[in-house]
């Protein structure tokens, strides 16, 4: 099975570098034939560029969200699907949403869809992960390993 594990953040930015993170864990994880790792740092149309002929797409990012700093989530892809796209929710134009609805418009969504997030404390220019967000880091490995 072709299988693309993205990971969206932006290193200098605090707990944005949750995504980069975890790739770089996972850089050394063995994992199954046919799987590919890349760093999309903000996700935007150009997503859609590295979806053809993947069939499993496992993405990886920090979230805004209400939930405590740290908390690990797991969404499938009906769940993605079904959140309202709100375009000022997000600091990517157009959100990672908005492209997983026009890449099903465009028949470029792969079949089966994971989204491992962390709920996020700060994005500030230069900062580091937050404690928080560091603790997530290894669930986070765990939580991809599974779902391959």
């Amino acid at each position: 099975m072709s299988t693309l594990i993205a990971c969206f953040g932006n290193s200098l930015m605090g707990d944005d570098a949750f995504g980069p993170r975890v790739l770089e864990r996972l850089e050394a994880a063995p994992l199954p034939a046919g799987t590919t790792l890349k760093d999309l740092q903000a996700p935007g149309v150009d997503v859609l560029l590295h979806l053809e002929g993947v069939e499993r797409l496992i993405l990886i990012d920090a979230l805004a969200s209400d939930d405590e700093p740290g908390t690990l989530r797991v969404f499938d892809r009906e769940t993605l699907l079904e959140i309202p796209v709100d375009a000022r929710s997000s600091p990517h134009q157009p959100s990672l949403l908005e492209t997983l609805h026009m890449a099903r418009a465009l028949n470029l969504l792969p079949a089966e869809i994971h989204m491992v997030a962390v709920a996020a404390r700060q994005f500030e220019l230069g900062a580091g992960l937050s404690a928080e967000i560091e603790a997530a880091l290894g669930a986070a490995v765990e939580a991809v390993l599974g779902l391959l």
